[in-house]
């Protein structure tokens, strides 16, 4: 792995950090809940990070920088290495039709994560596009089966909103 930038741990608990280019990059997880069949409550986080405040759907015209993939896993591994039950959903949306694209990058940047943590892919159709989602679980989390039958009945309630 590379260096990494520096980050900052924002009031919000959300980081942040700015690249060799001059961009700023915030990273940022918040709680929501999926509910299994058996109507039990997990919590997972959902991941989410930002270039320079907002979400850019421009064409990728940027500089490929491995140190902010590096950051990024980083802080996913970290976050994930507090507890071992923690469980992150990330998403890629597909309002400018790179969600695909991204979801590529998100998987290649995930084979870089520890072992002991393993990748759940969805793609469900939404609204004349694709929802690209992840969950990522540590392997021994003895809820894990739980959580994922959940996540993927979410994702297909999901879809189902056509």
């Amino acid at each position: 792995m590379s260096l990494l930038y520096n980050l900052t741990l924002n009031q919000d608990c959300s980081y942040s950090f700015i690249s060799v280019d001059g961009y700023k990059y915030l990273l940022y997880f918040f709680e929501s809940i999926l509910i299994d069949a058996d109507s039990n409550k997990h919590t997972v986080y959902n991941f989410g990070f930002t270039r320079n405040d907002h979400y850019s759907s421009d064409l990728f015209t940027y500089k490929y920088d491995e140190k902010i993939r590096d950051t990024i896993i980083s802080v996913i591994s970290d976050f994930l290495k507090k507890s071992d039950h923690r469980t992150l959903v990330y998403f890629c949306y597909g309002e400018d039709g790179f969600s695909r694209h991204r979801n590529i990058a998100f998987k290649k940047w995930c084979h870089n994560l520890d072992s002991s943590i393993e990748n759940h892919h969805k793609v469900v159709p939404y609204l004349n596009n694709k929802i690209y989602a992840s969950l990522i679980i540590k392997k021994d989390n003895p809820l894990k089966r739980l959580i994922i039958d959940a996540f993927d009945s979410n994702m297909e309630e999901i879809a189902g909103y056509q």
